[in-house]
């Protein structure tokens, strides 16, 4: 499955994009199928796109910070994934032009009702703080995103990456600016805490026992 942006879900999809909460995100830059967004609420940056699959499928990738973590959280939407539960293993393998960069563990989040009525379940993994920089250079530098799903049934995802730098570059100034408002905070004669921030299958799931279909050279539906 090939993922190119679209505009018909990205107002809804701001309901989303900051993972468990209703606030909205400002756009703070758009290049390609690619924006760069700011959410004042969970003091987050966040870059992401929106596809349709070729069978209409509705989905979205994102890329996020949130002020006070170590490292950066990747979260894949799709509105006809079913998991059984909460942070379902759901292993994937990342890569960048066809080449296999980060074997990971993702987690598989049941969907949140919005405002906007939108609700789609989605794949959670953390790229840790060391390897946050090499991620965001391969992520800018590259042509292609992929995702493959290991078990299940859900097919690859390919991303195009054209707009990904400029993109990359707003959404490092953002982190650099929201992080050092949030390092300076405020005093207070008492101690206080960060905020942490964050099966046979059909239609397609990205979790199970079984081995993905194997895509087209061109891409198939999802």
């Amino acid at each position: 499955m090939r993922l190119k942006g679209i505009t018909a879900v990205t107002v809804a999809l701001a309901t989303v994009i900051s993972s468990g909460t209703t606030a909205s995100a400002e756009t703070i830059a758009r290049s390609g199928y690619w924006n760069a967004y700011y959410v004042a609420a969970n003091r987050a940056c966040g870059m992401g796109t929106n596809f349709r699959a070729q069978n209409g499928d509705l989905g979205a990738l994102h890329i996020k910070w949130f002020a006070g973590s170590n490292g950066l959280m990747v979260q894949a939407f799709k509105d006809s994934w079913r998991f059984p539960q909460d942070k379902t293993p759901v292993p994937l393998t990342l890569g960048f032009d066809d080449r296999r960069m980060f074997e990971v563990e993702g987690l598989g989040y049941l969907p949140e009702q919005t405002p906007a009525g939108v609700a789609w379940s989605s794949v959670i993994f953390r790229v840790s703080g060391d390897d946050s920089m090499a991620f965001l250079e391969l992520f800018a530098g590259s042509r292609t995103l992929s995702i493959r799903f290991t078990q299940g049934n859900e097919l690859l995802w390919t991303a195009q990456l054209g707009g990904s730098r400029s993109v990359t570059g707003a959404f490092a100034r953002c982190i650099t600016t929201v992080g050092e408002a949030y390092d300076k905070g405020t005093t207070q004669p008492y101690g206080q805490q960060k905020p942490t921030q964050p099966y046979g299958q059909k239609p397609t799931q990205p979790y199970g026992t079984t081995k993905p279909k194997k895509p087209t050279p061109n891409g198939v539906d999802a």
